[in-house]
C-alpha cells in the first residue's frame, strides 16, 4: 500500500510542478511546499518543503533541503544541498536515543548565489554561503564559503583559482 501513496505523491508533485512551469520528470518529487520559479528537475531528484529555487537553474538526481538557490545555476548529478546532520555532541547519533527535536543540529540555509556551477555529486553542508558565478568541482564537499568568482575542490572543499584574473 505504501508504495501507492508514493506513487500518488510523486504523481501529485509531477502535475503540481509542471503546471507551475517547473519542468520535472515523473521520478521526481517536489514538496508543494518549496518556493521554486521556473527551474528544471530531473531524474529521481528530492526537493524538501525548505528549498527555494531561482529561475532557469538546473539538475539531475538532486537532494535539496535547508536551502535557497539562486538564478541560471548548474548542478551536477547527485548533488546534495543544506541537508539536516546529526548532532554529534548527543551520546549516541541514533534517533532511538533522543526526541525529535532534537534529532537534526541546524546550522542554517546553505546559500548558492546566481550563476554557480556545482560538478556531481558535490554535498553543501548547511550554513554555507557559495558566491556567485563560483565553480565547485565533482565530489567535492563544501564546508565553508566560498567568495564569488572562484573554483574550489576536494574533501574538505579548499580554493583552487579564480576563475578571472
Amino acid at each position: 500500500m505504501s508504495e501507492v501513496l508514493l506513487k500518488v505523491k510523486r504523481y501529485r508533485s509531477f502535475i503540481y510542478w509542471n503546471v507551475r512551469g517547473v519542468r520535472t520528470t515523473w521520478g521526481t518529487y517536489i514538496s508543494t511546499k518549496s518556493h521554486l520559479e521556473k527551474c528544471s528537475f530531473f531524474g529521481n531528484s528530492n526537493v524538501l518543503e525548505e528549498a527555494v529555487v531561482g529561475e532557469n537553474t538546473y539538475g539531475t538526481d538532486l537532494f535539496i533541503q535547508h536551502a535557497t538557490i539562486g538564478r541560471f545555476c548548474s548542478l551536477g548529478p547527485g548533488c546534495k544541498i543544506g541537508l539536516e546532520e546529526h548532532d554529534i555532541e548527543n551520546f549516541s547519533t541514533h534517533p532511538s536515543t533522543y526526541d525529535a527535536p532534537s534529532f537534526v543540529k541546524s546550522h542554517g540555509r546553505a546559500f548558492i548565489e546566481d550563476h554557480v556551477w556545482l560538478g556531481a555529486n558535490v554535498i553543501v553542508r548547511q550554513g554555507v554561503r557559495i558566491g556567485e558565478h563560483a565553480v565547485v568541482g565533482a565530489g567535492s564537499v563544501v564546508t565553508k564559503n566560498i567568495p564569488p568568482g572562484e573554483i574550489w575542490g576536494g574533501v574538505p572543499a579548499k580554493f583552487i583559482k579564480k576563475r578571472w584574473q
